[in-house]
C-alpha cells in the first residue's frame, strides 16, 4: 500500500469526536500545567524584570573584588596579621593624641576657696 492508498482510506473513514468528558479533562489539564508554567517564580520574579540590572550589580562585585585582591598592602602585597593591625591603629592613635588638645586643670578661683581671717576683706 502506498502513501497514496492509505491516505485516501483515511478520508474515506467517518470522523469521530472525542467524548465530552475527554475533551472536559484534558483541557482542564492543559489549563493546570499552563498556570503552572505561565510565570517566573522565586528569585525569577526579582530577577527578571532587570536582567542588565543585575548583570552589571554582578560584574561590579567581580570588578572590586579583583581591585581588592590585587592593591598592594602595606607589607607589600601580603595581607596583614592582626597584631600588624593593631600595632599600627595604636601608633596613629598615638600620632593623633600629640594633635588633639588638652584641656587644662581648672584653678579654684578665689571666691570660693575657703580664706583665712587675715585674708578677709
Amino acid at each position: 500500500m502506498t502513501d497514496e492508498e492509505l491516505a485516501f482510506r483515511l478520508r474515506r473513514l467517518p470522523r469521530r469526536t472525542v467524548p465530552i468528558d475527554w475533551r472536559r479533562s484534558i483541557l482542564a489539564q492543559a489549563e493546570a500545567l499552563e498556570l503552572e508554567t505561565a510565570g517566573p517564580r522565586g528569585w525569577h520574579l526579582l530577577m527578571q524584570p532587570w536582567r542588565l540590572g543585575w548583570v552589571a550589580v554582578a560584574a561590579a562585585w567581580v570588578v572590586i573584588l579583583l581591585l581588592r585582591d590585587s592593591a598592594p598592602t602595606e607589607t607589600g602585597g601580603r595581607p596583614m596579621e592582626p597584631a600588624q593591625i593593631r600595632a599600627q591603629l595604636l601608633s596613629r592613635a598615638r600620632d593623633l593624641d600629640e594633635f588633639t588638645p588638652r584641656p587644662t586643670p581648672a584653678r579654684p578661683t578665689s571666691s570660693l576657696a575657703p580664706r583665712r581671717r587675715s585674708e578677709a576683706i
